[in-house]
């Protein structure tokens, strides 16, 4: 998302830029000047290595300047934007003839782009006569003057903002900071629960086997105070008292503990944990 936004600025201030400004020298740019040199191409006057070499001196003659100005638009953004135009086919539609064989730059900025984005594309169509385009007839017949060249004109304009992950690294590094902060205190919150989860499971199982002791041992001075009690009373007998007396203090020495425990817990419960 932080990339679509950064996109769509550049382009929104790339598409500013008018080609018909003093910047790009517009010999070769407007349409007048172009379909003139595509006429001679057509009419083999010149040769297509002529043509790319005249577009390659403007780009020359343009390339500082357009950098600079680029350069001005982007900078104060922390942006480095290459920019760069070029045609991509021209057809002489009267013989239906592809004038060119590879894409010839119009006019970029300084460096190569390596992952190049489109800003724009468009075909433009011509048709004028020679008559229309220059005032040079001595060596020009009637016929020729008035003769119609049709050319249509593939274009595209691409761009490119080469410290794109940069950009984006150091807006979000703040972001991706804090949602580490944020991830590193909720594993230690995590652990921290985690033990203490564990000790709670420790007391609860030596309570659970606390009172399964208990209760085991519980039933023997029960069971002897019972058998004594009808001893007792069938027929009694001086030496069970003191036995009973006995078991009656194991049994009270076992349930004042359980009892203390009860208390605790009544008060303060430990959490379930199955």
């Amino acid at each position: 998302m932080k990339k679509r936004e950064i996109y769509s600025l550049t382009k929104e201030k790339l598409g500013k830029i008018d080609e018909t400004d003093a910047l790009f020298d517009n010999d070769l740019l407007n349409n007048q000047d172009a379909t003139s040199y595509y006429i001679q191409l057509a009419q083999k006057k010149i040769t297509l290595a002529t043509l790319e070499s005249s577009y390659a001196d403007k780009v020359n003659k343009t390339e500082k300047a357009l950098t600079h100005y680029v350069d001005s638009l982007f900078s104060p953004l922390g942006f480095q934007v290459r920019l760069q135009k070029e045609i991509l086919q021209i057809t002489f539609q009267n013989a239906q003839e592809k004038l060119i064989k590879k894409p010839i730059i119009v006019y970029k900025t300084s460096g190569e782009m390596t992952h190049p984005l489109e800003l724009s594309s468009g075909t433009w169509s011509t048709e004028k006569t020679v008559k229309q385009l220059t005032k040079e007839q001595s060596t020009i017949t009637a016929e020729q003057e008035d003769k119609q060249y049709s050319f249509l004109v593939l274009r595209r304009s691409t761009f490119e903002v080469v410290n794109i992950n940069w950009i984006v690294f150091k807006e979000l590094a703040l972001l991706l900071f804090n949602s580490t902060l944020i991830l590193l205190a909720l594993l230690f919150l995590f652990y921290r629960t985690y033990q203490n989860l564990k000790q709670q499971q420790k007391k609860i199982s030596q309570l659970h086997d606390a009172v399964d002791n208990i209760s085991h041992e519980l039933k023997t001075p029960i069971a002897t105070l019972k058998v004594a009690l009808k001893t007792i009373q069938k027929q009694p007998d001086p030496t069970i008292l003191p036995l009973w007396n006995v078991k009656w203090n194991v049994w009270k020495t076992l349930y004042n503990p359980c009892m203390k425990v009860t208390k605790q817990m009544q008060t303060s419960p430990l959490p379930l944990i199955k």
